[in-house]
């Protein structure tokens, strides 16, 4: 790394001979041995795991989308080590009847679009790094202590909901979550008792507060010194994915059935990763609770970018995928296929983090999407079939009903709440660095 500069003295830029020592006979036979696993896709493999998409009518009435922006800030110009995390996160309600007004008219206004939707959006500062707060002791307690509070604010009930899967109070509920790592010192496999939480879903443990938060044993990511952008991304994953659950949760509680006229859209897959993975299991039982009691739960996650994206793509230019298609991706297509990995028949592809099944959808009109879709029992992705996803036309066929023009295979509800918590560079992450400046203590 060079040296940088807060004067007039020069910055020190990258030397012109680095790479020099790259280029050799031993890294040119070491490339020449490597290859990308999408080249080596076989149409004979995929002739057994293409369907034909039939669309149907279905009796969804709502679609709810949820997505997050994040921006990195940092709040002193001098300190440029010092910095925090904006979280914007939306949740986006649409009215399906409402759309299908609009699909009648010559040119939609943006005032026509505001009519059909409902936005709530939600906003949260983290610490990441080199910042303090008089109320902690440690910069771990401070990041903890910032995100709990976030978790119990009543419009969002996100603590409330993160027990409630937890420890499976929407059925028979758990006397105890095993935690593996306590968030203060060296404990290990820490019993937290059901219902030893307070009003604060907080238990005093030894004098200091164990969070419901620390479930996501988010902890042990964060370093004293090197600071807490290792938790970023996990946060953001869980937060939307215990939005939605707290929706859940309140349709279930109030009228059950009323479930199955929503449709719920995740701009990411359905998965736990890292150090949240846990939370995985719990999910895959409240989606079996539900359906089993013949509840209609709709549910699907969609991936933008990636190494599926890029795979859907070769298929759709080779010519294997074709309009009105889906791929149902089973254990052996994804290792042999996508994943650099070689395929192991008693290591399930996400066995561990996903609660749905992945697979590629070519719309009858071209739109292409990767999605994830519950699936009734996890072992089924080794040889996957239509009738394993739960809802999969309904799903499909609202996801070919939703289409939007705007971007490339873009999903109106997705389109939308992006666009609403997406933070620019210019003018909106230089004016929410100007706003922490302004307010931060010297």
């Amino acid at each position: 790394m060079g040296y940088g500069s807060s004067n007039q003295k020069p910055i020190e830029f990258a030397g012109k001979t680095g790479h020099i020592e790259f280029i050799n006979k031993e890294n040119e036979k070491f490339l020449l041995e490597c290859f990308i696993p999408q080249e080596n896709t076989s149409s004979t493999f995929l002739e057994k795991i293409v369907y034909k998409f039939k669309s149907i009518e279905t009796n969804i009435r709502y679609v709810i989308a949820i997505d997050g922006g994040i921006s990195f800030i940092s709040p002193k110009k001098d300190y440029p080590s010092s910095e925090f995390v904006a979280i914007n996160i939306g949740a986006l309600l649409l009215d399906i009847s409402k759309i299908e007004d609009l699909h009648r008219e010559p040119f939609i206004s943006p005032k026509e679009i505001n009519k059909v939707k409902n936005i709530g959006k939600y906003q949260l500062l983290v610490p990441i790094k080199n910042v303090m707060h008089p109320k902690y002791k440690t910069f771990t307690e401070f990041v903890r202590g910032t995100i709990h509070e976030f978790f119990l604010k009543e419009d969002f009930e996100l603590a409330e909901s993160l027990k409630w899967l937890a420890f499976r109070e929407f059925n028979i509920p758990e006397k105890e979550w095993n935690l593996a790592t306590h968030p203060y010192g060296n404990k290990k496999n820490i019993k937290l008792i059901r219902n030893n939480f307070d009003e604060n879903f907080t238990i005093i443990d030894e004098g200091k507060p164990v969070y419901i938060i620390d479930i996501l044993r988010l902890h042990e990511l964060i370093d004293e010194h090197i600071g807490a952008r290792g938790i970023v991304n996990y946060l953001l994953s869980v937060i939307e994915q215990m939005l939605m659950v707290s929706v859940i949760k309140k349709i279930y509680t109030k009228n059950p059935k009323k479930l199955s006229e929503f449709l719920f859209i995740l701009d990411r897959p359905l998965a736990f990763f890292g150090q949240t993975a846990n939370l995985h299991k719990p999910m895959r039982e409240l989606i079996s609770f539900i359906t089993n009691q013949d509840i209609q739960l709709n549910i699907v996650g969609l991936e933008k970018s990636g190494a599926f994206v890029e795979h859907a793509k070769a298929l759709i230019k080779s010519g294997f995928l074709k309009k009105g298609q889906y791929v149902l991706l089973s254990n052996d297509y994804i290792y042999n296929n996508i994943l650099p990995r070689n395929l192991n028949q008693y290591a399930l592809y996400g066995s561990s983090t996903y609660y749905g099944g992945k697979l590629i959808f070519c719309s009858k009109e071209g739109n292409v999407n990767i999605c994830t879709i519950p699936i009734d029992k996890y072992e089924n992705i080794k040889k996957p079939s239509p009738i394993n996803f739960i809802n999969l036309d309904i799903i499909l066929s609202m996801l070919e009903k939703l289409k939007c023009d705007m971007y490339e295979n873009a999903i109106l509800p997705i389109a939308l709440i992006n666009k609403a918590v997406s933070i620019s560079k210019y003018p909106g992450e230089v004016s929410l660095e100007r706003f922490v400046k302004e307010f931060i203590l010297n």
